[in-house]
């Protein structure tokens, strides 16, 4: 993982990023160090994980959480009630596998409204994130652990939806 990918696009560190802005900044830096420009691979190659990073939503806030030293992103701080219902999401997964996408819908249907909840949250999280003025050196704020969990919980809907398309996870 690099340092911080948000310094090679000379952004600043947010939770919710502006895609296309992000795309001509990708293009200005690659124009500079690609190497059919005749400059250093290595240059472009970060170029190329930096954009990949920072166009996920969920890279990007692993990305975030590193620059907090004092956060583990494997400590679980996933709540009984959210687990409870990605078990039971997880149970119906199973009951439909295999099965014709009709008759996976409703469970598409569960895990896009859960992936639109995330979203929302996101949303609010970085509009409080921008409240914060000194947010990057106030490592204690309860909105680390909250972006944390948002983090986690994406990760955990992230490895349901593969498991629905039939993506095996070692």
């Amino acid at each position: 993982m690099m340092q911080n990918p948000f310094d090679l696009f000379d952004l600043p560190v947010s939770l919710i990023l502006d895609k296309s802005d992000l795309r001509r900044r990708f293009i200005e830096v690659q124009q500079t160090v690609h190497p059919d420009f005749g400059q250093e691979d290595d240059k472009s190659e970060k170029a190329n994980e930096a954009f990949s990073i920072l166009k996920d939503d969920e890279k990007r806030i692993q990305s975030i959480l590193f620059l907090n030293a004092s956060i583990n992103a494997n400590d679980n701080k996933l709540g009984p009630d959210f687990l409870m219902e990605m078990m039971d999401l997880s149970d119906s997964i199973n009951e439909v596998k295999g099965l014709d996408s009709a008759q996976q819908l409703s469970v598409r249907n569960a895990l896009e409204g859960q992936r639109e909840d995330l979203i929302i949250r996101l949303f609010k999280l970085d509009r409080n994130w921008k409240e914060i003025p000194d947010i990057l050196t106030n490592f204690g704020s309860p909105l680390w652990d909250r972006l944390l969990v948002w983090y986690q919980e994406s990760r955990y809907l992230h490895r349901l939806e593969k498991n629905l398309n039939g993506v095996e996870e070692i």
